[in-house]
């Protein structure tokens, strides 16, 4: 609205991030999607959007959440901060607006989905178009109304121009925050609103675990983080070297009770492997696995659990009986009692898997029985 004093902190991120995704099937789906598919076809089926109560997101991406939940952490307050989407940014964004904070998965469209789905459907990726046109707008709010703020980015997909200065010009971006940044978010924040000069990439530091705050507010798609990191060595993958690491089993409650308080029926739990959950290293910890999903299950409101990613290794070192009871927790309704998990196999040639670095992720199965050990293990998951 005109004349708006606007808010301190606007953190926001692209349509596709902020959408009312009902399951994270629904999320997949729209963020496969390139230029060939039609905007109607986007506008009106696939990107739905959330209810936006008292001007602030009822969604949002889950790290952006967190960022939220560090800031207010570390001296901001509710008012200091808007969390918005694309169609609400007037309403957030005004004389007093000296950090915007920008969320992408796909700023420059390298993602590994990203550059398949361009190569065999042709166009550009929705979710890179989404973002430049969601830092346009931003742009036009800031010159008319604060000429004075700033623009960082940050998210999964901030590698993507960290070491590529012509695209964050040609973005107009002036900072990018690389990796988890809860243990020094506020502090950049204080600096930028503050008006300190720093350089164009700033290193994110996370916080151990045990002190990564819940979410401040409710994830699109029902997110909830339980581990972070992977560690497998696949040369292909940001996460190669970066040991995988698990939230307390508290901290995940409390973000799966805040997306319930939003009216959310259904999370999806984020782990590179959440067959892993609890472990050191690939040693899995069935029991780990179990009692999370046990105390899941107490949550009356919660209909539906996803899992985004199981390595085909961690289903191979789960007993049947074990297999069996995290698929009844998954999915305790029959008939019919089906659970959704994506599972890693990443190609049924061991020879070009280990040759890509991922011996630790085939778990000593030696390269030509790869394919025949993946083979097995999917019967087993059946």
């Amino acid at each position: 609205m005109p004349g708006t004093p606007g808010t301190r902190v606007v953190l926001t991120a692209d349509r596709g991030l902020m959408a009312a995704y009902s399951v994270l099937l629904d999320g997949m789906v729209a963020s496969s999607q390139t230029t060939t598919t039609p905007w109607p076809v986007m506008d009106r089926l696939l990107l739905p959007r959330a209810a936006h109560p008292e001007g602030r997101a009822l969604f949002a991406p889950a790290g952006l959440r967190r960022v939220q939940a560090a800031l207010l952490a570390g001296g901001f307050t509710d008012a200091d901060v808007a969390v918005v989407d694309d169609a609400h940014l007037h309403t957030a964004i005004g004389p007093d607006t000296r950090v915007i904070g920008v969320s992408t998965g796909e700023p420059a469209g390298l993602g590994m989905s990203s550059t398949t789905m361009t190569a065999v459907a042709g166009g550009r990726i929705y979710p890179q178009v989404l973002l430049e046109q969601l830092l346009r707008r931003i742009h036009r709010l800031r010159d008319e109304r604060a000429p004075g703020a700033r623009i960082i980015l940050g998210g999964p997909g901030a590698w993507q121009v960290a070491s590529d200065e012509p695209t964050r010009r040609r973005l107009r971006i002036d900072h990018v925050v690389t990796g988890y940044a809860e243990a020094n978010a506020a502090e950049i924040f204080v600096q930028l609103a503050e008006g300190v000069a720093l350089p164009p990439v700033i290193a994110g530091l996370g916080a151990p675990t045990e002190a990564v705050p819940p979410m401040a507010g409710a994830a699109a798609m029902g997110s909830v983080e339980v581990s972070r990191g992977c560690g497998m060595g696949c040369s292909f993958c940001t996460l190669s070297t970066v040991p995988m690491v698990h939230l307390p089993i508290e901290t995940v409650l409390a973000d799966v009770r805040t997306n319930l308080s939003a009216g959310l029926q259904a999370v999806a739990l984020l782990s590179e492997d959440i067959l892993r959950y609890g472990a050191r290293g690939p040693h899995v910890q069935p029991a780990c696995v179990i009692e999370l999903l046990r105390r899941l299950r107490e949550y009356d409101g919660l209909r539906f659990i996803q899992a985004d990613h199981a390595g085909i290794h961690s289903v191979g070192s789960f007993s049947d009986a074990e297999l069996a009871e995290v698929a009844a927790l998954l999915a305790p309704d029959a008939p019919p009692r089906s659970a959704w998990v994506n599972v890693g196999v990443e190609t049924a040639s061991g020879r070009l898997l280990h040759a890509a670095g991922c011996g630790p992720k085939m778990g000593g199965t030696p390269p030509d029985r790869w394919g025949e050990y993946c083979g097995t293990q999917l019967e087993r998951l059946g």
